[in-house]
């Protein structure tokens, strides 16, 4: 087993407890949601692209903490491995814990909607691939931008700043182009500005549920 192998390995044995416990707030999420809204498709997909736009933009700060760190920095470059190989094991298993804990919630949704019935596999599984490159997208970027921070409260100050850069722009457009009367909306704005996926979100939950498709007409 190479030096890069085992160093992999080993970020993914030491952020265990931190997987195993945000993979059960997921499912928490997933499971609380659908009781709410009485097993409704659309809630359910919408929380599971909440929770990979959540995943994407923390996981970094998680990941990558350890390389702002002076001390952690000598300990890991004295280890037989590069210093590019390092951050790649991080990097990977950042997404790796990333794509678990997203799979995870999905199948438990994938489940729900086989016993409550009147869904198209076939877009199901589409959503899932596109979210899933969605999230290695909104990893990297966000990986990126923590990284050229030069201490952990600046990455983390920094990633705020860019996650909510969105919401931002979206209210100052609002403000100059119409009155501003609901919050909903302005929820909407902010989502549909941070993250194309709810858009995305949008159009295949509606078609996998062939019933709307009536109604609409």
């Amino acid at each position: 087993m190479t030096s890069f192998k085992r160093y992999y390995l080993y970020r993914m044995r030491s952020g265990l407890i931190p997987f195993i416990t945000i993979t059960v707030i997921s499912i928490i999420m997933v499971i609380s949601t659908l009781a709410e809204e009485h097993n409704n498709q659309s809630s359910g997909l919408t929380v599971t692209t909440s929770l990979m736009g959540i995943l994407a933009t923390c996981m970094p700060i998680l990941e990558f903490a350890q390389l702002k760190s002076k001390r952690s920095l000598d300990t890991l470059f004295s280890l037989p491995v590069s210093r590019r190989n390092i951050v790649l094991a991080h990097f990977l298993s950042g997404y790796t814990q990333i794509a678990a804990i997203f799979t995870v919630s999905f199948v438990y949704l994938f489940i729900n909607r086989v016993i409550t019935g009147g869904f198209i596999v076939g877009y199901f599984f589409l959503y899932y691939v596109i979210a899933m490159v969605y999230g290695l997208l909104l990893y990297s970027i966000f990986s990126f931008i923590f990284n050229q921070a030069r201490t952990i409260v600046d990455g983390i100050i920094v990633t705020v700043l860019y996650a909510i850069a969105p919401l931002l722009i979206s209210t100052g457009l609002e403000s100059i182009i119409n009155e501003f009367n609901s919050s909903d909306k302005f929820i909407s704005l902010w989502y549909n500005l941070y993250t194309p996926m709810n858009r995305i979100t949008k159009v295949i939950r509606t078609a996998c549920e062939p019933d709307k498709w009536i109604k609409d007409d």
